[in-house]
Protein backbone atom coordinates (compact mmCIF):
# COMPACT_ATOMS: atom_id res chain seq x y z
CA UNK A 1 0.00 0.00 0.00
CA UNK A 2 3.11 2.33 -0.42
CA UNK A 3 5.62 2.34 -3.21
CA UNK A 4 8.83 3.11 -0.39
CA UNK A 5 11.02 0.27 0.03
CA UNK A 6 12.03 -1.14 3.45
CA UNK A 7 15.32 0.87 3.48
CA UNK A 8 13.36 4.06 2.58
CA UNK A 9 10.95 3.87 5.53
CA UNK A 10 13.64 3.33 7.84
CA UNK A 11 15.42 6.18 6.80
CA UNK A 12 12.29 7.86 7.32
CA UNK A 13 12.29 6.53 10.17
CA UNK A 14 15.85 7.75 11.19
CA UNK A 15 15.08 11.42 10.04
CA UNK A 16 11.99 11.34 12.32
CA UNK A 17 14.24 10.24 15.32
CA UNK A 18 16.39 12.92 14.79
CA UNK A 19 14.25 15.02 15.05
CA UNK A 20 12.53 14.36 18.20
CA UNK A 21 16.56 13.82 19.73
CA UNK A 22 16.64 17.81 18.40
CA UNK A 23 13.30 18.42 19.79
CA UNK A 24 13.51 21.05 22.74
CA UNK A 25 12.37 19.45 26.30
CA UNK A 26 9.45 20.65 27.97
CA UNK A 27 9.33 20.85 31.61
CA UNK A 28 7.40 17.36 32.82
CA UNK A 29 8.64 15.95 29.36
CA UNK A 30 11.41 13.44 28.90
CA UNK A 31 14.96 14.73 29.22
CA UNK A 32 17.20 15.21 26.42
CA UNK A 33 19.41 12.01 27.92
CA UNK A 34 16.13 9.88 27.40
CA UNK A 35 15.45 11.15 24.55
CA UNK A 36 19.02 10.37 22.82
CA UNK A 37 18.44 7.21 23.77
CA UNK A 38 15.29 6.35 22.54
CA UNK A 39 15.94 7.84 19.11
CA UNK A 40 19.01 5.36 19.55
CA UNK A 41 16.78 2.70 19.90
CA UNK A 42 14.56 3.29 17.53
CA UNK A 43 17.24 3.57 14.96
CA UNK A 44 18.51 0.29 15.93
CA UNK A 45 14.58 -1.27 15.58
CA UNK A 46 14.38 0.24 12.14
CA UNK A 47 17.51 -0.87 10.76
CA UNK A 48 17.16 -3.11 8.12
CA UNK A 49 20.27 -4.95 8.93
CA UNK A 50 19.88 -5.02 11.98
CA UNK A 51 16.57 -4.32 13.06
CA UNK A 52 13.31 -6.08 13.07
CA UNK A 53 11.57 -6.64 10.07
CA UNK A 54 7.73 -6.28 12.56
CA UNK A 55 9.04 -2.76 12.86
CA UNK A 56 9.14 -1.93 9.51
CA UNK A 57 6.28 -3.45 8.53
CA UNK A 58 4.74 -1.40 11.35
CA UNK A 59 6.18 1.85 10.06
CA UNK A 60 4.92 1.05 5.91
CA UNK A 61 1.72 0.47 7.40
CA UNK A 62 1.12 3.66 9.18
CA UNK A 63 3.41 5.47 6.03
CA UNK A 64 0.21 3.88 3.80
CA UNK A 65 -2.66 4.67 5.92
CA UNK A 66 -1.66 8.13 6.05
CA UNK A 67 -1.58 8.28 2.45
CA UNK A 68 -4.62 6.17 2.37
CA UNK A 69 -6.70 8.63 4.01
CA UNK A 70 -5.17 11.23 1.99
CA UNK A 71 -6.44 9.44 -1.34
CA UNK A 72 -10.03 9.11 0.43
CA UNK A 73 -9.96 12.91 1.35
CA UNK A 74 -9.26 13.33 -2.58
CA UNK A 75 -11.51 11.31 -3.92
CA UNK A 76 -14.33 12.41 -1.85
CA UNK A 77 -13.33 16.08 -3.20
CA UNK A 78 -13.65 14.65 -6.56
CA UNK A 79 -17.14 13.16 -5.94
CA UNK A 80 -18.91 16.54 -4.20
CA UNK A 81 -17.23 18.62 -6.81
CA UNK A 82 -18.61 16.24 -9.76
CA UNK A 83 -22.81 16.61 -8.70
CA UNK A 84 -24.49 18.89 -10.85
CA UNK A 85 -26.70 21.45 -10.22
CA UNK A 86 -29.61 19.39 -10.79
CA UNK A 87 -28.15 16.83 -8.67
CA UNK A 88 -27.97 18.95 -6.00
CA UNK A 89 -31.36 20.67 -5.60
CA UNK A 90 -33.07 17.24 -5.80
CA UNK A 91 -30.87 15.82 -3.12
CA UNK A 92 -31.96 18.70 -0.91
CA UNK A 93 -35.67 18.20 -2.28
CA UNK A 94 -35.08 14.52 -0.93
CA UNK A 95 -33.03 15.87 2.28
CA UNK A 96 -35.67 18.52 3.31
CA UNK A 97 -38.66 15.64 3.20
CA UNK A 98 -36.68 13.38 5.28
CA UNK A 99 -36.20 16.06 7.54
CA UNK A 100 -39.78 17.48 7.96
CA UNK A 101 -41.40 13.64 7.67
CA UNK A 102 -38.82 11.35 9.49
CA UNK A 103 -36.59 11.19 12.37
CA UNK A 104 -36.47 14.87 12.60
CA UNK A 105 -39.73 15.67 12.64
CA UNK A 106 -40.39 12.64 15.39
CA UNK A 107 -37.72 14.22 17.67
CA UNK A 108 -38.39 17.69 17.62
CA UNK A 109 -42.01 16.29 18.54
CA UNK A 110 -41.23 14.58 21.31
CA UNK A 111 -38.90 17.76 22.68
CA UNK A 112 -42.22 19.82 22.44
CA UNK A 113 -44.57 17.51 23.57
CA UNK A 114 -42.89 14.67 25.93
CA UNK A 115 -44.87 11.83 27.13
CA UNK A 116 -45.59 11.56 30.98
CA UNK A 117 -43.66 14.09 33.33
CA UNK A 118 -40.66 14.64 31.28
CA UNK A 119 -40.17 18.50 31.08
CA UNK A 120 -40.75 20.21 27.20
CA UNK A 121 -37.34 20.90 26.09
CA UNK A 122 -37.12 24.22 23.50
CA UNK A 123 -34.64 25.87 22.07
CA UNK A 124 -34.13 29.77 22.24
CA UNK A 125 -34.95 30.47 18.66
CA UNK A 126 -37.93 27.95 18.75
CA UNK A 127 -39.97 29.38 21.51
CA UNK A 128 -42.22 30.95 19.22
CA UNK A 129 -42.93 28.23 17.26
CA UNK A 130 -44.05 26.37 20.34
CA UNK A 131 -46.15 29.14 21.71
CA UNK A 132 -48.40 29.64 18.20
CA UNK A 133 -48.84 25.68 18.56
CA UNK A 134 -49.24 25.64 22.48
CA UNK A 135 -52.39 27.83 21.26
CA UNK A 136 -53.74 25.96 18.57
CA UNK A 137 -56.15 22.32 18.73
CA UNK A 138 -54.16 19.47 19.28
CA UNK A 139 -55.18 17.51 16.04
CA UNK A 140 -53.73 20.74 14.17
CA UNK A 141 -50.35 20.86 16.07
CA UNK A 142 -48.74 17.59 13.78
CA UNK A 143 -49.74 19.61 10.61
CA UNK A 144 -48.78 22.86 11.72
CA UNK A 145 -44.90 22.06 12.87
CA UNK A 146 -44.12 19.95 9.74
CA UNK A 147 -45.17 23.27 8.15
CA UNK A 148 -43.39 25.30 9.85
CA UNK A 149 -40.25 22.88 9.71
CA UNK A 150 -40.53 23.03 5.70
CA UNK A 151 -41.08 26.58 5.83
CA UNK A 152 -38.03 27.09 7.54
CA UNK A 153 -35.43 24.57 5.69
CA UNK A 154 -36.87 26.02 2.40
CA UNK A 155 -35.75 29.65 3.48
CA UNK A 156 -32.01 28.44 4.75
CA UNK A 157 -29.24 29.76 2.17
CA UNK A 158 -28.35 26.43 1.19
CA UNK A 159 -25.40 27.18 -0.82
CA UNK A 160 -23.42 27.21 1.98
CA UNK A 161 -24.27 23.58 3.22
CA UNK A 162 -21.91 22.07 0.63
CA UNK A 163 -19.06 23.77 1.89
CA UNK A 164 -19.21 21.61 5.05
CA UNK A 165 -20.45 18.79 3.85
CA UNK A 166 -16.41 17.34 3.19
CA UNK A 167 -16.03 18.43 6.67
CA UNK A 168 -19.28 16.80 8.08
CA UNK A 169 -18.21 13.37 6.02
CA UNK A 170 -14.43 13.72 7.99
CA UNK A 171 -15.91 14.25 11.32
CA UNK A 172 -18.04 11.21 11.30
CA UNK A 173 -15.41 8.68 9.68
CA UNK A 174 -12.91 10.30 12.49
CA UNK A 175 -15.53 9.63 15.42
CA UNK A 176 -16.72 6.12 13.76
CA UNK A 177 -12.67 4.90 13.95
CA UNK A 178 -12.17 5.78 17.43
CA UNK A 179 -14.49 3.06 18.36
CA UNK A 180 -13.00 -0.26 19.76
CA UNK A 181 -13.02 -2.50 16.44
CA UNK A 182 -11.99 -6.11 15.50
CA UNK A 183 -9.18 -6.84 13.67
CA UNK A 184 -10.57 -9.70 11.88
CA UNK A 185 -13.62 -7.29 10.62
CA UNK A 186 -11.01 -4.66 9.61
CA UNK A 187 -9.28 -6.99 7.81
CA UNK A 188 -12.24 -8.39 5.78
CA UNK A 189 -13.12 -4.69 5.22
CA UNK A 190 -9.94 -4.07 3.68
CA UNK A 191 -10.21 -6.96 1.65
CA UNK A 192 -13.94 -6.72 0.54
CA UNK A 193 -14.47 -2.85 0.10
CA UNK A 194 -10.94 -0.71 0.63
CA UNK A 195 -8.82 -3.11 -1.70
CA UNK A 196 -11.84 -2.86 -4.74
CA UNK A 197 -12.22 0.55 -4.00
CA UNK A 198 -8.36 1.24 -4.48
CA UNK A 199 -8.49 -0.74 -7.33
CA UNK A 200 -11.30 1.68 -8.91
CA UNK A 201 -10.27 4.97 -7.45
CA UNK A 202 -6.72 4.23 -8.84
CA UNK A 203 -8.12 3.78 -12.57
CA UNK A 204 -10.29 6.47 -12.36
CA UNK A 205 -8.09 8.99 -11.19
CA UNK A 206 -5.93 7.71 -14.19
CA UNK A 207 -8.46 8.37 -16.61
CA UNK A 208 -9.32 11.45 -15.11
CA UNK A 209 -5.79 12.77 -15.46
CA UNK A 210 -5.12 11.02 -18.88
CA UNK A 211 -8.36 13.36 -19.93
CA UNK A 212 -7.03 16.42 -18.64
CA UNK A 213 -3.98 16.03 -20.01
CA UNK A 214 -5.68 15.72 -23.32
CA UNK A 215 -7.73 19.06 -22.73
CA UNK A 216 -4.74 20.83 -21.87
CA UNK A 217 -2.68 19.22 -25.37
CA UNK A 218 -5.57 20.43 -27.33
CA UNK A 219 -6.06 23.77 -25.93
CA UNK A 220 -2.21 24.60 -26.18
CA UNK A 221 -2.54 23.24 -29.73
CA UNK A 222 -5.43 25.69 -30.43
CA UNK A 223 -3.49 28.25 -28.98
CA UNK A 224 -0.48 27.86 -30.85
CA UNK A 225 -2.72 27.49 -34.14
CA UNK A 226 -4.42 30.76 -33.57
CA UNK A 227 -1.11 32.85 -33.29
CA UNK A 228 0.64 34.68 -36.08
CA UNK A 229 4.04 34.51 -36.99
CA UNK A 230 6.13 37.44 -36.49
CA UNK A 231 7.79 38.37 -39.66
CA UNK A 232 9.77 41.38 -38.70
CA UNK A 233 9.08 42.57 -42.28
CA UNK A 234 6.15 44.62 -43.61
CA UNK A 235 4.59 42.55 -46.45
CA UNK A 236 1.43 44.02 -46.82
CA UNK A 237 0.91 47.88 -47.22
CA UNK A 238 -2.10 47.84 -44.82
CA UNK A 239 -1.48 45.21 -42.52
CA UNK A 240 1.51 44.52 -40.19
CA UNK A 241 4.35 42.44 -39.61
CA UNK A 242 2.13 39.63 -38.50
CA UNK A 243 1.79 36.45 -40.95
CA UNK A 244 -1.40 33.87 -39.85
CA UNK A 245 -1.27 30.61 -40.51
CA UNK A 246 -3.79 30.17 -43.60
CA UNK A 247 -2.77 31.73 -46.64
CA UNK A 248 0.72 31.11 -48.09
CA UNK A 249 3.64 34.23 -48.25
CA UNK A 250 5.47 33.56 -51.80
CA UNK A 251 8.21 36.26 -52.70
CA UNK A 252 9.30 36.85 -56.28
CA UNK A 253 12.32 37.79 -57.86
CA UNK A 254 16.33 37.63 -58.17
CA UNK A 255 17.52 35.19 -55.95
CA UNK A 256 19.68 36.84 -53.51
CA UNK A 257 17.22 39.27 -53.15
CA UNK A 258 14.47 37.29 -51.90
CA UNK A 259 16.70 34.89 -49.67
CA UNK A 260 18.11 37.48 -48.17
CA UNK A 261 14.27 39.17 -47.23
CA UNK A 262 13.41 35.56 -45.95
CA UNK A 263 16.78 35.03 -43.86
CA UNK A 264 15.57 38.02 -42.06
CA UNK A 265 12.27 37.15 -41.71
CA UNK A 266 13.65 33.47 -40.50
CA UNK A 267 15.96 35.47 -37.73
CA UNK A 268 13.20 37.47 -36.71
CA UNK A 269 10.62 34.58 -35.95
CA UNK A 270 13.56 32.42 -34.21
CA UNK A 271 14.16 35.64 -31.87
CA UNK A 272 10.53 36.04 -31.04
CA UNK A 273 9.40 34.16 -27.87
CA UNK A 274 6.29 35.72 -27.03
CA UNK A 275 3.86 34.55 -26.94
CA UNK A 276 5.24 30.96 -27.91
CA UNK A 277 8.71 30.17 -29.33
CA UNK A 278 8.44 29.25 -33.04
CA UNK A 279 10.02 26.49 -34.81
CA UNK A 280 10.89 26.86 -38.61
CA UNK A 281 11.63 24.27 -40.86
CA UNK A 282 13.75 25.41 -44.07
CA UNK A 283 14.03 23.61 -47.36
CA UNK A 284 16.94 25.65 -48.19
CA UNK A 285 18.76 25.56 -51.61
CA UNK A 286 22.32 26.58 -50.11
CA UNK A 287 22.77 25.71 -46.81
CA UNK A 288 25.30 27.33 -44.49
CA UNK A 289 26.93 26.15 -40.66
CA UNK A 290 26.63 29.73 -39.55
CA UNK A 291 22.98 29.46 -39.66
CA UNK A 292 22.43 26.33 -37.37
CA UNK A 293 20.08 27.35 -34.67
CA UNK A 294 18.56 24.77 -32.16
CA UNK A 295 14.40 25.70 -33.79
CA UNK A 296 15.96 26.15 -37.15
CA UNK A 297 15.66 22.18 -38.83
CA UNK A 298 17.10 22.69 -42.02
CA UNK A 299 17.15 19.93 -44.89
CA UNK A 300 19.26 20.38 -48.21
CA UNK A 301 18.72 20.72 -51.78
CA UNK A 302 19.00 17.34 -52.87
CA UNK A 303 16.99 16.16 -50.45
CA UNK A 304 13.57 18.25 -51.02
CA UNK A 305 14.18 18.66 -54.83
CA UNK A 306 10.74 17.28 -56.05
CA UNK A 307 8.94 16.33 -52.90
CA UNK A 308 5.71 17.33 -54.24
CA UNK A 309 5.72 15.18 -56.90
CA UNK A 310 2.53 13.01 -55.58
CA UNK A 311 0.07 13.75 -53.00
CA UNK A 312 1.87 11.90 -50.43
CA UNK A 313 5.67 12.94 -51.39
CA UNK A 314 6.11 15.56 -48.58
CA UNK A 315 4.71 14.20 -45.70
CA UNK A 316 6.93 10.52 -46.22
CA UNK A 317 9.97 13.12 -46.33
CA UNK A 318 8.99 14.83 -43.64
CA UNK A 319 8.35 11.44 -41.58
CA UNK A 320 11.54 9.92 -42.34
CA UNK A 321 13.64 13.49 -42.40
CA UNK A 322 12.34 15.92 -39.93
CA UNK A 323 9.44 14.39 -37.20
CA UNK A 324 11.90 12.79 -34.87
CA UNK A 325 13.73 16.10 -34.48
CA UNK A 326 10.25 18.00 -33.73
CA UNK A 327 10.23 15.96 -30.70
CA UNK A 328 13.02 18.39 -28.95
CA UNK A 329 11.99 21.28 -30.36
CA UNK A 330 7.83 21.21 -30.45
CA UNK A 331 5.51 21.35 -33.47
CA UNK A 332 6.26 23.48 -36.99
CA UNK A 333 5.00 26.66 -36.63
CA UNK A 334 6.46 27.67 -40.22
CA UNK A 335 7.81 25.97 -43.28
CA UNK A 336 10.34 28.05 -45.71
CA UNK A 337 11.07 27.21 -49.11
CA UNK A 338 13.51 28.50 -50.58
CA UNK A 339 12.99 27.49 -54.17
CA UNK A 340 9.30 26.29 -54.76
CA UNK A 341 9.89 25.52 -58.32
CA UNK A 342 12.28 23.36 -57.69
CA UNK A 343 10.14 21.58 -55.07
CA UNK A 344 7.86 20.76 -57.92
CA UNK A 345 10.57 20.36 -60.04
CA UNK A 346 8.28 17.01 -62.56
CA UNK A 347 5.17 19.09 -63.17
CA UNK A 348 4.44 20.27 -66.27
CA UNK A 349 6.83 19.96 -69.27
CA UNK A 350 10.46 20.33 -68.62
CA UNK A 351 12.11 23.38 -69.08
CA UNK A 352 8.48 25.00 -68.34
CA UNK A 353 7.33 28.11 -66.17
CA UNK A 354 8.64 28.21 -62.69
CA UNK A 355 5.71 30.36 -61.54
CA UNK A 356 3.75 26.61 -62.74
CA UNK A 357 5.99 24.67 -61.39
CA UNK A 358 6.16 26.97 -57.91
CA UNK A 359 2.18 27.12 -58.01
CA UNK A 360 1.77 23.23 -58.03
CA UNK A 361 4.57 23.01 -55.22
CA UNK A 362 2.63 25.55 -53.00
CA UNK A 363 -0.42 23.62 -53.26
CA UNK A 364 0.90 20.36 -51.82
CA UNK A 365 2.87 22.54 -49.23
CA UNK A 366 -0.05 24.24 -48.08
CA UNK A 367 -2.19 21.65 -47.75
CA UNK A 368 0.49 19.76 -45.35
CA UNK A 369 0.76 22.97 -43.82
CA UNK A 370 -3.05 23.49 -42.77
CA UNK A 371 -2.66 19.75 -41.47
CA UNK A 372 0.30 20.77 -38.90
CA UNK A 373 -0.92 24.17 -38.34
CA UNK A 374 1.76 26.05 -39.52
CA UNK A 375 2.70 28.84 -41.91
CA UNK A 376 4.14 28.57 -45.23
CA UNK A 377 6.60 31.16 -46.66
CA UNK A 378 7.90 30.39 -50.56
CA UNK A 379 9.79 31.82 -53.13
CA UNK A 380 9.97 31.80 -56.90
CA UNK A 381 13.62 33.01 -58.10
CA UNK A 382 14.77 33.76 -61.14
CA UNK A 383 18.73 34.32 -61.62
CA UNK A 384 18.36 37.71 -63.28
CA UNK A 385 17.61 40.93 -61.12
CA UNK A 386 16.00 42.58 -64.58
CA UNK A 387 12.52 43.70 -63.21
CA UNK A 388 11.53 41.94 -66.95
CA UNK A 389 11.34 38.31 -65.59
CA UNK A 390 8.30 39.57 -62.99
CA UNK A 391 6.33 41.00 -65.89
CA UNK A 392 3.03 39.51 -65.82
CA UNK A 393 2.94 38.65 -62.35
CA UNK A 394 -0.24 40.32 -61.78
CA UNK A 395 -2.03 39.39 -64.94
CA UNK A 396 -0.34 36.16 -67.54
CA UNK A 397 -2.29 32.91 -66.33
CA UNK A 398 1.34 30.58 -65.14
CA UNK A 399 0.87 33.02 -62.35
CA UNK A 400 -2.85 32.39 -61.91
CA UNK A 401 -2.34 30.04 -58.96
CA UNK A 402 0.09 31.35 -57.19
CA UNK A 403 -2.06 35.28 -57.21
CA UNK A 404 -5.48 32.99 -56.10
CA UNK A 405 -3.82 30.86 -53.41
CA UNK A 406 -1.36 32.59 -51.96
CA UNK A 407 -0.34 36.47 -51.06
CA UNK A 408 2.60 36.65 -53.92
CA UNK A 409 5.12 39.54 -53.61
CA UNK A 410 7.84 40.88 -56.24
CA UNK A 411 10.99 41.66 -54.97
CA UNK A 412 12.33 44.47 -56.94
CA UNK A 413 15.97 45.47 -57.18
CA UNK A 414 17.40 48.52 -58.03
CA UNK A 415 21.16 49.90 -57.87
CA UNK A 416 20.51 53.47 -55.73
CA UNK A 417 24.37 53.65 -55.54
CA UNK A 418 27.74 52.08 -56.05
CA UNK A 419 27.53 50.40 -53.06
CA UNK A 420 24.06 49.20 -52.30
CA UNK A 421 21.46 47.78 -53.68
CA UNK A 422 17.79 48.68 -52.64
CA UNK A 423 15.12 45.74 -52.45
CA UNK A 424 11.72 46.79 -52.62
CA UNK A 425 9.31 43.84 -51.24
CA UNK A 426 5.95 44.35 -53.06
CA UNK A 427 4.04 47.68 -53.60
CA UNK A 428 6.11 49.59 -51.76
CA UNK A 429 5.44 47.77 -48.74
CA UNK A 430 8.67 47.88 -47.39
CA UNK A 431 12.62 48.52 -48.66
CA UNK A 432 15.57 47.48 -47.75
CA UNK A 433 19.58 48.81 -48.66
CA UNK A 434 22.11 45.99 -49.19
CA UNK A 435 25.50 46.01 -49.85
CA UNK A 436 26.04 45.19 -53.19
CA UNK A 437 29.23 42.93 -52.55
CA UNK A 438 26.79 40.87 -49.76
CA UNK A 439 24.60 39.99 -52.39
CA UNK A 440 26.48 39.69 -55.58
CA UNK A 441 28.49 37.18 -53.76
CA UNK A 442 25.38 35.06 -52.73
CA UNK A 443 24.89 35.21 -56.60
CA UNK A 444 22.71 32.43 -58.74
CA UNK A 445 24.22 29.07 -58.63
CA UNK A 446 22.50 26.10 -60.35
CA UNK A 447 24.66 23.31 -58.11
CA UNK A 448 22.38 21.96 -55.41
CA UNK A 449 24.11 22.11 -52.27
CA UNK A 450 23.44 19.12 -49.12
Amino acid sequence: MTDQTPEEVAADAKAEAAKVEDAPVQEGAVTASERELGGALIRLLVDHERGRKAFSEVIGSMVAARQMYAMCVRDLEIRLGELTGKEKKDLLTAAIADLTEGSIFTERWERFYPEGDEEPHILKHEESLKEELDAMDESKRRHAMKKALVKEFEEMETDGIWEIIEEMFLQAATFQASKPFDEGVLFRGMRETVFPWMTRVVSEHDKKEQEERRRDIEESEKHRRENPIPLGVKYDPVGGKLLGRTQPLVLAGWQPAVWWIIDQMVSHILAANKPQLYTVIRLQREMHAEEMQPRLLRLGGKDWRDCTSTNSSFAKLFEKRLLMQLSATGPMDVLVCDDLALAGESHGIVGGESSRKAGHAQRQLRKFCEKMGAALIGAVVFDSKDKSVLEGIGEKPEWSQLRTHTMLRAVTVEEVNEGNYQLTLGNNCQSFDVPKELLDSRGPKRIIVP
